[in-house]
């Protein structure tokens, strides 16, 4: 399993606190939703392989290291989807053109995302939400509130 390597314990420290909330409800849940943007290179060692940015590319990662090959849960179970919200004009996010302001499923695995044709399945049971602190209100925004709309 792959998490970011540390400088040092306070470092850690800085991101842990950013993201233990979004970590201990994907722990928990069946499905998780995620609206971020993805990082430009998963090389990195600050960067989780998934290649999503910042606490919730981590939250992503430790939800993705449940399911085989890389834990013990079925693939199959594996219910991760992402809508990519990365701002075109930012060069602190990858623009992937398969990805962009759409949304996408983890594949376990090719150890990647798939782009789904529309969006993901509506949130049911347990399930945890998390995201960027700023999303674009007409893409981001929009993309969870047509998910969360009333059927």
């Amino acid at each position: 399993a792959r998490y970011p390597n540390y400088a040092s314990l306070a470092a850690f420290d800085r991101d842990w606190r950013k993201s233990r909330r979004n970590v201990l409800q994907v722990l928990c849940a069946d499905a998780v939703y995620a609206v971020a943007y993805r990082a430009p290179s998963a090389g990195d060692s600050r960067t989780a392989a998934c290649d999503v940015g910042g606490g919730t590319g981590y939250a992503c990662q430790c939800y993705i290291n449940r399911f085989q090959p890389l834990g013990p849960e079925a693939a199959a179970s594996c219910r991760l989807y992402l809508y990519d919200d990365g701002a075109p004009e930012w060069a602190g996010c990858l623009k992937d053109a398969r990805t962009h302001r759409r949304w996408s499923a983890w594949d376990p695995a090719s150890q990647a995302w798939a782009p789904l044709d529309g969006p993901p399945p509506r949130p049911e049971g347990v399930y945890a939400g998390i995201g960027s602190t700023r999303l674009h209100p007409d893409f981001g925004d929009a993309a969870i509130r047509a998910l969360m709309a009333p059927v």
